[in-house]
């Protein structure tokens, strides 16, 4: 994935204490593991009887060709004061740093 994401091979990967951050998360915030579909997301008019699941649905799939990342995602579906969401996520860090 280094080529995907770490222009080409360089850059970092950031490492994060998956429980305790789970842990951590405010609870309109999901796990979501991401579903792999040439076809696009599709999201209906009844859909939108439930807008958090609509959004998460959208923003958890891609196409199928990037299905062996096996991807996770943490979709945060409340609009809180992005100061105090900066500071939560950097109290999850690891220590511990990859370079490419």
């Amino acid at each position: 994935m280094w080529t995907h994401y770490a222009g080409r091979s360089s850059g970092i990967c950031v490492e994060y204490r998956p429980l305790k951050l789970v842990a951590s998360l405010p609870r309109e915030t999901r796990l979501v593991r991401v579903a792999y579909d040439d076809k696009p997301a599709f999201v209906s008019v009844a859909d939108m009887d439930n807008i958090p699941s609509a959004i998460r649905k959208v923003l958890s799939q891609k196409k199928f060709n990037w299905a062996y990342e096996r991807e996770w995602r943490l979709a945060e579906l409340s609009w809180r004061n992005e100061s105090q969401r900066k500071d939560r996520d950097k109290a999850h860090l690891s220590r511990h740093s990859h370079h490419g």
